[in-house]
């Protein structure tokens, strides 16, 4: 199990990154989580930038919902 420090570090980025980009069928959520991962940004920084909470985020990038368009 990863330590929370370790989440962001750019090891565990990439290798996070690279495992959701080889899924042919990636999914919204997915994309939304590699793109957001690409750019080393949080949950927290995305969700200020998209006017929205943290936790939709996380339901975005975890396919429970979508963002409104």
């Amino acid at each position: 199990m990863m330590e929370p420090e370790d989440v962001f570090s750019p090891e565990t980025q990439t290798d996070r990154i690279k495992d959701m980009a080889t899924n042919n069928r990636e999914t919204l959520g997915r994309r939304i989580a590699r793109l957001r991962l690409q750019h080393a940004m949080t949950q927290e920084r995305l969700a200020n930038i998209a006017n929205v909470s943290a936790q939709a985020v996380s339901k975005w990038e975890n396919d429970q919902s979508y963002p409104d368009i």
